[in-house]
Order: structure tokens, then sequence, then C-alpha cells
């Protein structure tokens, strides 16, 4: 296979180019399986085109989000506003409302004393819980020991 009278130079030459052929039959190898794969995974996929399934994917997300915008424009008109908190006197308002409740199931017999006082202790530390939680994330400031053990005990 080595002729004796030829050079370095051409060996290598030699060498070289049996290398790049090799090389280059891997790459054509690979090419045609790619295509042949390609080729059997769109068959085996019959229907629309990926494009038309992801546009028609975008317009359901977009009809969604159309619907979701509708209703909070509704839901503000009409007074509601779900970033608003309320104020204190509205939870003051509301926890003297369920304490006039808890009060007549008491009267009426269908709650103990202790279980009234029971659920207005929870609703009373649940509302701590979440004022202490607005602070730490809207001011970043250390709620106070109340809030901090409604918050703990949450």
């Amino acid at each position: 296979m080595t002729n004796p009278n030829e050079s370095d130079g051409t060996r290598n030459r030699r060498h070289a180019a049996t290398r790049l052929r090799a090389k280059l039959g891997t790459v054509a190898t690979v090419v045609v399986l790619v295509g042949l794969a390609s080729a059997v995974m769109a068959s085996a996929h019959p229907g629309p085109g990926p494009t038309a399934e992801a546009d028609e994917i975008e317009a359901k997300v977009e009809a969604r989000h159309a619907r979701h915008l509708d209703k909070q424009h509704d839901e503000r008109r009409d007074g509601h506003d779900r970033g608003t908190r309320p104020s204190a006197a509205d939870i003051e308002a509301r926890m003297d409302a369920l304490a006039a409740d808890l009060a007549a199931k008491v009267e009426a017999g269908q709650l103990t004393r202790a279980e009234a006082d029971e659920i207005e202790a929870k609703v009373k530390a649940r509302v701590e819980a979440r004022h202490a939680r607005h602070l730490i994330r809207t001011a970043g400031s250390t709620p106070g020991l109340a809030a901090a053990l409604a918050l703990a005990r949450s």
C-alpha cells in the first residue's frame, strides 16, 4: 500500500483525502437518515401542519384574554375593583356583623358560646394574617407582634 518512492507530503495528502472521504460519507448518511425520519414523521401525522395548529391555539388564547379583559372592564364599571383593599372601617363593620350574627345563632341555640368565640377568633386571626402579608409584600415592613403571630399560625 505504501510506495517507497512516495514522499511524506504526498502520503499525508493521500491520508487526509481518505479521511475527508470517510467524513463526507458519514455526513451524507446522516443527512439521508434525517430526511427519512422527517418524511416518516410527516406521513405519520396527517392533517393541518404545525403552523395551522399554533395559529388555532393562539386564536383561542387571544379570545380568552379578550373575554377576561371585558369581564374586568365590566367589574370596574359596576364598582368592583379587585385591586383595592377594604378600609379599616369596612373590616370593622364586617367583624361587627359577624359578631351580631354569631350572637343571634347562640341565642337561637344553633351554636354554643365557645363555638362562636372560636369562629370569631379564627376570622380575626385570618384578617390579621392577611394584613401582615400585605405589609410585608407592599412596604417590606415588619408587622406587629399580633399580626406576626397570626401569620405564623396560618
